[in-house]
């Protein structure tokens, strides 16, 4: 049976994470080898937004945390997402980063000092690294602005009405 987006469970677990919830990803993070427990122990906090499957499994994450980078000289989220190989469907990755930026977004009203811009994306995945040639990846609209010392691309996609100084 072919699975789709409708498929998959939406949590948006911003800044009201749950010691539940931080278990149930440091788990994922340790099944798939990505981090060691001191790092995925740090790393939930950062989780946005969680997916998972009809069986309630989670498949899926985005983390973002505050930064400044040089190269705009401003404040940005760095974003990374991560989604089981085997849960990958089209369209998943895409819905994952727009609504990753929605909760980031909402939840600037109010911030006075280093505001982020938007969210900043080191392209690491292989595949997605194949797409580096298009300026701007149409979905999500992030932009190219370089490569950093590894190689990898980086993408910033702005919030909506952002002035840069």
């Amino acid at each position: 049976m072919k699975r789709s987006i409708q498929d998959f469970k939406w949590h948006i677990v911003w800044k009201k994470i749950t010691s539940e919830e931080v278990i149930q990803i440091v788990g994922f993070w340790l099944r798939l080898g990505i981090l060691s427990r001191p790092e995925a122990y740090k790393r939930a906090n950062q989780v946005v937004i969680m997916i998972k499957n009809k069986n309630d499994e989670l498949i899926g994450v985005s983390t973002a945390f505050p930064t400044y980078f040089d190269q705009l000289r401003a404040h940005v989220y760095a974003y990374r997402c991560l989604i089981k190989k085997d849960s990958r469907v089209i369209g998943l990755e895409t819905k994952l980063t727009l609504e990753t930026k929605s909760v980031l977004q909402k939840g600037l009203s109010g911030v006075k000092e280093n505001k982020p811009v938007g969210l900043l994306a080191v392209v690491q995945n292989e595949r997605l690294s194949n797409d580096a040639r298009y300026a701007v990846w149409p979905g999500v609209n992030m932009i190219y602005v370089g490569n950093n010392n590894a190689g990898h691309s980086i993408r910033v996609s702005y919030f909506d009405h952002v002035k840069l100084n």
